[in-house]
């Protein structure tokens, strides 16, 4: 076996892992979306990341049928949270095998891209590819 065939053949392993490691996003892992999310970090469109502290507000997301809303809570030393009426509506579309929610406020539209989505972890980019790193908050206890 040539050295140039040794490459070739290191090069499809790495590729082959990469892209089998990443996180998918698929109809069935989009139901992991509503509840309560925390943002843990920023990744800048130019790669560096800032690690944000723990945040007063959490987003939550509910979403059926493809139409959802984020609301900003605030959670409470009981474990509830304290809500008000407003809400950011949205629209999920899938295009070319990624997903989007699509807002529309009455005072701006914009689109955030689901990057990856599990049961514990959330990436969301925004259309000027700053990504938003969300874990599940931490649930409070008085114990």
């Amino acid at each position: 076996m040539t050295i140039c065939m040794k490459r070739n053949i290191c090069l499809f392993i790495v590729v082959i892992l990469f892209t089998s490691c990443g996180s998918t996003v698929n109809e069935s892992s989009l139901k992991n979306l509503n509840g309560y999310w925390e943002v843990q970090k920023v990744v800048f469109p130019n790669g560096s990341e800032k690690i944000l502290p723990p945040s007063e507000t959490h987003d939550y997301y509910e979403f059926k049928q493809n139409k959802g809303f984020r609301k900003k809570v605030t959670p409470l030393i009981t474990g509830n949270y304290l809500v008000n009426d407003l809400k950011d509506e949205f629209v999920l579309v899938e295009k070319e095998g990624e997903y989007y929610m699509n807002y529309k406020t009455f005072l701006s539209t914009w689109s955030e891209q689901i990057k990856s989505i599990d049961k514990e972890q959330l990436v969301l980019e925004s259309e000027e590819h700053y990504q938003y790193y969300y874990k599940r908050p931490q649930v409070f206890s008085v114990k």
